[in-house]
């Protein structure tokens, strides 16, 4: 059975000792996510499209109303998953070396229990 994202972090958190707002975190998270995800996803489309995306925010249209119209929830989630998984990425790059042996151990030991294929 697959974790949710919001879980993952959660437990990542807790693995780490993370002392700051975990609720805050996670959100800001996940909110990180999804607006790489859509930078990703424009950043694809033919420049006309990108304008027309443009010019309707400019105008206080929702370009993610603008995307459905031609962009699967399918699809989203898959941008969405492909965003987590570099974001992510960055994130262990980053607080890696401030860790301590023990919590690379249980960090480590996580993701070698958790989210191997």
């Amino acid at each position: 059975m697959n974790k949710s994202p919001k879980i993952i972090i959660a437990d990542l958190l807790n693995v780490i000792d993370y002392d700051g707002d975990r609720e805050k975190f996670t959100r800001e998270f996940l909110e990180l996510c999804s607006k790489e995800a859509l930078i990703n996803y424009i950043q694809t489309l033919p420049e006309a499209k990108q304008t027309e995306l443009k010019d309707a925010s400019e105008v206080g249209k929702d370009p993610k109303d603008i995307l459905n119209d031609f962009l699967s929830d399918k699809e989203f989630g898959e941008a969405v998953s492909n965003a987590s998984e570099s974001v992510f990425s960055d994130y262990l790059k980053a607080i890696i070396p401030s860790l301590s042996q023990d919590q690379k151990n249980k960090l480590d030991s996580y993701l070698s229990s958790n989210l191997s294929g």
